[in-house]
């Protein structure tokens, strides 16, 4: 005779579903950020400065929370191997390396690692998907912030092609 579990075994649609809980709205960069060099164009490596996700606000005299301050000057450092350029400030999205256009706008990236999520998430394999994302909360958050043009089926093949572009490189 077979014994029921305690806990029945999760077979349904919210089988591999992690709670983020309210750190949704607490936005973090990565540690590392691919940039393109203005001087030859090739891409670095940019390290930006650890900004607080809840900074202090002297008007209420209490915290206020980031909710998700991505474009606009990043400070941090990093310098161009190939020409020696060191900066300490970005404009982002602008300074990006790695940047696909499509009809509806401009997908782009932190760093390859976002664009291998990415490309799991355009090419629809969510046991890979979900793989990378399971213990990277970051990342997670990351990708469910890609905005919805990059996954519908008249741009799949442009944006994979241009992804495999870039990881060939």
């Amino acid at each position: 005779m077979l014994e029921m579990p305690l806990h029945p075994l999760r077979h349904g649609i919210r089988r591999f579903w992690n709670p983020v809980e309210s750190r949704y709205w607490a936005y973090e960069r990565p540690a590392l950020i691919e940039a393109e060099c203005g001087r030859c164009g090739k891409s670095y490596a940019f390290k930006p400065d650890p900004c607080p996700p809840y900074p202090y606000d002297p008007v209420s005299g209490g915290y206020r929370r980031i909710k998700g301050q991505v474009c606009g000057a990043i400070a941090g450092r990093g310098a161009c191997g190939k020409c020696g350029k060191v900066t300490t400030s970005l404009n982002w999205p602008e300074a990006a390396h790695i940047k696909i256009k499509v009809a509806e706008g401009v997908l782009w990236s932190w760093n390859t690692q976002q664009l291998l999520a990415i490309r799991a998430l355009v090419a629809g394999d969510k046991v890979l998907l979900r793989r990378m994302l399971m213990n990277d909360w970051d990342l997670s958050r990351i990708v469910g912030r890609i905005p919805r043009f990059a996954a519908i089926k008249r741009n799949r093949v442009k944006v994979l092609a241009a992804i495999d572009r870039y990881l060939r490189k």
